[in-house]
């Protein structure tokens, strides 16, 4: 088996840029030990059908369960580590990634003037120029939900003079700050719930960029520490499903529709390496 090779030194991996040494030729096996762990002869092995038996999606041999690595061959060309191997080999198409965000954020990125989607943490393995499903997170009343999205989007407004630009925010403004009562807070809930929709893919958008340090350009959205610069965006009919954390994939008939109504809304059809 060869040396291990140290994640820190790859920075030219197809999927996430990372270095390979030169003794790497076929980007398969930098996108395998990459995200997949272990050796180059562990890569090679796989892809020359050495350590598994059983084919992914894309035809490629699995390494198998081979010191716990890749447990199918789906994981391997599919990967929950992120590896998509399979979808870089020619005439095969990347697949959409979904980011959920609670509302009113998702709303503001697909029908409203934010173009900024503020993380801790990098889209991996999502590229610059990658296109990337925005979904709604399902409405509750819970800590950390819908009710304190809309407030902090209401502070950010108040405070940048934002209402002409956003309609949806100035009308919860007038209710907000309306006659009090016994029935105020069930007003603001059946505004906010009603507004807007909920646990459903509700635009696409293209991966800009990401930004380490605030635009030299004001942003009012933009508050770090990282910052998904998007462009391209695509409201496009709600498509009911589940969300999840960090990037996920949707399920077939989902992703399915997905694409059809992004190409529907769309003035041109989208192009083969964004579909």
């Amino acid at each position: 088996m060869g040396d291990v090779i140290p994640l820190h030194r790859m920075v030219v991996c197809s999927i996430c840029g990372a270095e390979a040494p030169a003794r790497f030729r076929d980007p398969a096996e930098v996108e395998i030990v990459c995200h997949l762990g272990g050796t180059r002869d562990d890569a090679v092995k796989a892809l020359a059908g050495l350590a598994g038996e059983h084919n992914g999606p894309c035809g490629r041999p699995c390494c198998g369960n081979e010191k716990g690595r890749a447990t199918s061959a789906r994981e391997l060309c599919m990967g929950k580590n992120g590896c998509r191997a399979c979808e870089k080999l020619p005439g095969r198409k990347r697949r959409i990634l979904a980011l959920t965000l609670i509302q009113p954020w998702a709303e503001l990125i697909v029908r409203g003037p934010k173009r900024v989607e503020n993380r801790k943490w990098r889209p991996h393995p999502l590229r610059p120029g990658d296109y990337l499903a925005i979904h709604a997170g399902t409405w509750h009343t819970r800590r950390g939900g819908p009710i304190e999205g809309w407030a902090a989007a209401l502070e950010i407004a108040r405070e940048r003079s934002l209402f002409e630009r956003v309609p949806m925010l100035a009308e919860y403004e007038r209710i907000v700050t309306g006659e009090r009562g016994r029935l105020y807070a069930a007003r603001c809930n059946s505004y906010i719930e009603q507004a807007v929709p909920y646990s459903a893919v509700v635009g696409v958008a293209q991966l800009v960029g990401v930004e380490t340090e605030a635009p030299a350009e004001v942003d009012p959205w933009w508050y770090g520490p990282l910052g998904w610069r998007l462009g391209d965006v695509t409201a496009i009919e709600p498509v009911p499903c589940r969300g999840s954390q960090g990037l996920w994939e949707m399920p077939d008939e989902v992703l399915a529709t997905v694409r059809a109504r992004w190409k529907a809304a769309r003035p041109q059809p989208a192009t083969e390496a964004t579909s």
